[in-house]
């Protein structure tokens, strides 16, 4: 078997030989077999894209749905928060009305307290209507929410 490969062309202008020696014919084979490498990495590579894209997009398509859920849960929880809050300040004012009212009340009854005992006599003894008295009275009380956001 020869070792040279002789290839003849036709045309209308006459014939054109071409002889490809082992080491062309190697050359040739090579490319060839490259270039059906590249393709078929080429196709790989681009199934593989594809897929990686799709899948992408849908994990965009899944975190924006969470996402969408997220905020409408965070609008609801800001609507209780201020409703709580506003809740809190009118029980506040509620009950800083009925302290002040119980305030008035007491400082009546030390005022009646008192005009009986001018009455009765008994405020000879100055020292124990003071020390009896200031234990009926007790401290005020106020009401008054420390947390950063009533500030």
């Amino acid at each position: 078997m020869p070792q040279n490969i002789r290839i003849a062309v036709s045309h209308a202008n006459g014939s054109r030989h071409f002889v490809l020696s082992p080491s062309l014919k190697k050359i040739l084979l090579s490319l060839l077999a490259t270039l059906i490498i590249g393709i078929f990495a080429s196709i790989a590579t681009i199934y593989y894209l594809n897929h990686r894209s799709t899948a992408a997009e849908d994990t965009l398509k899944s975190m924006t749905e969470k996402s969408s859920a997220l905020v409408g849960q965070l609008e609801d929880l800001k609507q209780k928060r201020q409703q709580l809050e506003q809740l809190i300040s009118n029980k506040e004012e509620e009950y800083a009305q009925i302290i002040e009212d119980k305030d008035s009340q007491l400082n009546y009854l030390t005022q009646r307290v008192s005009t009986v005992e001018e009455v009765l006599g008994l405020e000879k003894d100055a020292e124990n209507a003071v020390h009896w008295r200031s234990a009926l009275m007790l401290p005020r009380l106020t009401l008054r929410c420390e947390r950063p956001c009533c500030s």
